[in-house]
Parts: structure tokens; C-alpha cells; sequence
């Protein structure tokens, strides 16, 4: 069973042209709307950092550019960059979900 929010998989497509295709997942599931923003903000940035690098057009470069950047050892890759994003983004849609 998937236990995580969100997560972008190491698999790069190119949809037969010179553009590069990622998936974010996300469970929504019981998640407030601003831990869902907040999830998709910190993958978002994932999505930056690997298409940013233009080597970077299928699974075996993905995987290794994250295993490069971000490894945890636990088979799950994590930057410090989108930690970063997903608190900003957090911090800010929660905050304006309490005021309402």
C-alpha cells in the first residue's frame, strides 16, 4: 500500500518529441486542502530540479540524477530545496485556511 502524500517517479517520458513528460502522484485522500497544495508544491519542485537538467530523458537518468541530488538511502530521494517548498507553500495555505 502507497503510505506517502505525494511523490514524483523516476520515469521521464518524451511523448515522441523534444518534450519531456513526468507524473506526480497524489493521495488525497483524508489530506486538508492545504497539506494537498503543500504536497503538490514540494513535488513541483522536484519536477524542476530534474527537468532543469537537460541529460535527464528517461528512468536510468532520472534515477541517477535523484539518486545524485537527493538520496535518503531508503530508496526514496528527497532535497533539501523542495523540503523548503513544500513548508513555504504550507506554511502559506494553511495559514490562510486558519484565517478564514
Amino acid at each position: 500500500m502507497w503510505t506517502q502524500r505525494a511523490c514524483l517517479p523516476p520515469v521521464v517520458g518524451t511523448g515522441g518529441g523534444p518534450f519531456r513528460l513526468l507524473r506526480i502522484l497524489l493521495n488525497s485522500r483524508g489530506a486538508a486542502n492545504c497539506d494537498i497544495m503543500a504536497s503538490i508544491g514540494h513535488e513541483l519542485q522536484h519536477a524542476i530540479e530534474v527537468l532543469r537538467d537537460p541529460h535527464v530523458t528517461d528512468m536510468r537518468s532520472a534515477y541517477s540524477f535523484l539518486d545524485r541530488e537527493g538520496p535518503t538511502g531508503s530508496g526514496r530521494f528527497e532535497t533539501e530545496a523542495a523540503i523548503q517548498v513544500g513548508l513555504h507553500v504550507s506554511a502559506e495555505a494553511c495559514a490562510r485556511t486558519k484565517s478564514r
